[in-house]
């Protein structure tokens, strides 16, 4: 943050030279986003994550009674949320950053006019269907399960169960971190913001593992409430926080040396998994989502950063980018289809996969894209709003190397 107004233009003028040596090397800055240009690679990990979660789910018949399939696929589910949990922190952080950038501070009303039409029609659309399915006897959903579901408590909510709507306690997650981090980031300022989420990474074992023997009713909900997974979130948050600052851009060359990387990949996909199915929650709850989230953040990083190299050409083709933008739509719908003792599980895995893509693809044109066409509609007649100096200054032409795509 400036401390005087009289300092924006050599404060800018610092930035805009260290931005421009970033963007000439090929990491992508928020300045860049500001043209309208999407942060590469995010959508194709999306794409990943709910494939992840897809399979987790899709395979579940298949493990039967195994205990060794069970752990596997719940890592591999844990993880696809794990990753969504950073891509959130990470890209609504760095969007309020940018309008702090443009306007020199951003706006809480907008900013949840934003979530409200991007979360709740596809959401209330199929909380509706579930409820009319319901209805007429074919889902097994109460009253109780419903109304936590449409209010964003199911991970906090007692005696929650079911199969049909447990999937929403990942979204009450996120819900209840966009209320409250926009307000922290705004109150506390971009310094004290990253000090705290540091604190919340810091602490999130042990409030776990505090969880764990003080409130044993709640131990089914520890992987599921927003105290006991807001690491996940929080690495997100500081990697947006420290994304454009001159630390970071020193230590990125240390941090993205192929050695690390890859231990960081083998962590992830071998480690992880391997403690998970050895230890279960002894691992997860004292370490495991930490230390997973750690490594995905750091690779999170790279594949943001190095989106022109191979794996970077992959996680941005079209296929895997496609299946990251219908990834909510698909986490939605997935949930009823995937259920294991349903009718569309007694079909295999392709039972299960292909009428859930299809319901995503109807969710995502026919409900997604009309309610995201309003709110631009309705934001482009909001007043307009004066721009800060420093926005002016950049806004100026300069050479760019590495446009994104």
């Amino acid at each position: 943050m400036w401390s005087s107004y009289s300092r924006v233009p050599i404060a800018c003028a610092r930035q805009h030279a260290l931005r421009y040596a970033r963007v000439a090397a090929g990491a992508p800055s928020r300045e860049a986003s500001q043209t309208g240009a999407r942060l590469p690679s995010l959508d194709g990990l999306r794409g990943l994550s709910i494939a992840f979660v897809l399979v987790s789910h899709a395979a579940l018949p298949l493990a039967g009674a195994n205990r060794i399939g069970l752990r596997l696929l719940e890592w591999m589910g844990a993880l696809g949320v794990s990753v969504f949990f950073i891509i959130s922190g990470f890209l609504i952080t760095y969007l309020l950053l940018q309008e702090e950038d443009r306007y020199r501070r951003f706006s809480l009303p907008r900013f949840y006019l934003r979530r409200v039409f991007r979360i709740f029609p596809a959401y209330y659309v199929f909380l509706g269907a579930t409820a009319a399915a319901a209805s007429v006897g074919w889902m097994l959903v109460s009253r109780r399960d419903l109304l936590a579901a449409s209010t964003f408590l199911w991970n906090y909510w007692p005696g929650g169960g079911g199969w049909n709507l447990a999937h929403t306690w990942s979204l009450s997650v996120e819900e209840q971190f966009y209320l409250l981090w926009p307000v922290t980031l705004l109150l506390a300022g971009r310094r004290h913001a990253l000090k705290i989420s540091t604190a919340l990474i810091v602490l999130a074992p042990f409030v776990r593992v505090a969880t764990y023997f003080l409130a044993p009713a709640w131990r089914g909900h520890i992987g599921m409430m927003l105290h006991t997974r807001v690491d996940s979130l929080m690495f997100g948050c500081a990697l947006a926080l420290v994304w454009d600052s001159d630390g970071f851009a020193r230590v990125r060359p240390r941090l993205f040396r192929p050695a690390l990387l890859w231990l960081a990949l083998l962590a992830l996909l071998l480690a992880s998994p391997a403690l998970t199915i050895a230890l279960a929650g002894r691992y997860t709850l004292a370490a495991g989502f930490s230390l997973q989230a750690l490594c995905a953040t750091l690779l999170l990083a790279w594949c943001v950063s190095e989106w022109r190299s191979a794996a970077g050409r992959v996680l941005n083709a079209r296929p895997l980018v496609h299946l990251g933008l219908i990834s909510y739509s698909l986490y939605l719908w997935q949930q009823p289809f995937a259920r294991p003792d349903g009718w569309f599980a007694l079909h295999g895995p392709l039972g299960i996969l292909l009428p859930a893509v299809l319901a995503a693809e109807v969710s995502y044109f026919v409900v997604e894209q009309p309610f995201l066409r309003l709110r631009s509609r309705i934001e482009a007649r909001l007043p307009p709003r004066p721009r800060a100096a420093a926005a002016v200054a950049a806004a100026q032409p300069m050479p760019v190397e590495g446009q994104l795509p």
